[in-house]
């Protein structure tokens, strides 16, 4: 009947140098290696995060209409805007406005677009005639902008 005897199975330990019961080896194992599993798993979610996700940039715009139905819009130079055929200014107080470029200039610091509104949208709510919005430039991802701050895309 000696088979029916269940022997605990019993681990050496070197740092200690005597043995120890299963139970507490498993947990000595637990605890070594599952907090490195859990942290390397954490930090592959952050750089994941980090390597796949963007961020919009935008620049600021103000908008001045003119009797005549056009505009001048003043954008900050951040050195990201290029001003293209259409410019699109976002959040102002009537939603997103369209301005058709009819030419422009530089001043220190800005960049002035004289054009008019594609008709669609007008820009005079409540009988004002200046409003203030966001153009974007343009994306980054979240890697460069924590590392490489003052890199110019």
């Amino acid at each position: 009947m000696d088979y029916m005897y269940y022997k605990k199975k019993e681990y050496y330990d070197a740092r200690s140098e005597k043995y120890v019961s299963e139970r507490e080896w498993r947990r000595e194992l637990w605890l070594r290696y599952a907090v490195f599993g859990i942290l390397l798993v954490l930090v592959t979610g952050v750089l994941l995060i980090l390597y796949n996700f963007k961020v919009s940039m935008k620049t600021s715009a103000s908008v001045f209409v003119r009797s005549d139905s056009t505009c001048v819009v003043y954008v900050t130079d951040d050195g990201l805007f290029l001003p293209m055929p259409k410019v699109w200014v976002e959040q102002t107080e009537c939603g997103t406005v369209c301005v058709k470029k009819d030419s422009m200039r530089y001043e220190p610091g800005r960049i002035v677009i004289y054009g008019h509104e594609v008709p669609e949208r007008k820009l005079e709510p409540n009988g004002y005639t200046y409003s203030e919005g966001y153009i974007l430039t343009g994306r980054r991802y979240l890697w460069d902008m924590i590392f490489y701050p003052d890199a110019v895309y």
